[in-house]
């Protein structure tokens, strides 16, 4: 985590004031506490306006995400009741990354009914290469293997600050 010390400007708008009742600031506009009041008139009405400055410091979380634009390419073959899914994840956007993914095999069973059955993955690496999978998922007996993608590939880089 990092601090940021930021300086606001509190606005706030004191209201509508007749014009008999409003004081102009002394010395112009600026007081010693680094509050400025501001003025207004308009016919019968007095705008009167305060700003002040207020220091606060704020605790920000350190960057765990850039831009990140990850690629996933599978192949796969049908080994009785098993599904094998060969692929590469492939990240050109940065080096350490992680995320997960989803592997969705579509099935036709013997009264030609298509399932679709989901796997959830996660997948990380420390550096730029890509990183390279081979899995088995259980599809049941007596089906054909009919297709298998990926879907909610995701991907976040790892923070480069080393905050």
């Amino acid at each position: 985590m990092r601090r940021v010390r930021a300086a606001l400007l509190f606005v706030s708008l004191i209201g509508l004031v007749p014009m008999a009742a409003a004081q102009e600031p002394p010395n112009g506009e600026r007081s010693a506490d680094s509050t400025r009041v501001t003025v207004e008139k308009e016919g019968t009405v007095t705008r009167v306006t305060v700003q002040s400055e207020l220091a606060i410091e704020i605790e920000v979380p350190a960057q765990t995400t850039a831009s990140c634009e990850a690629a996933l390419a599978l192949e796969y073959t049908q080994r009785g009741t098993i599904a094998r899914v060969e692929g590469v994840i492939e990240n050109a956007t940065c080096a350490a990354s992680a995320g997960d993914y989803t592997i969705a095999i579509r099935v036709r069973d013997e009264n030609g009914e298509i399932t679709i059955l989901e796997f959830d993955e996660p997948w990380q690496r420390s550096d730029d290469q890509p990183v390279e999978f081979l899995t088995d998922y259980p599809i049941g007996e007596d089906v054909e293997l009919v297709g298998v993608r990926s879907r909610r590939l995701r991907c976040v880089c790892a923070d480069a600050s080393g905050d």
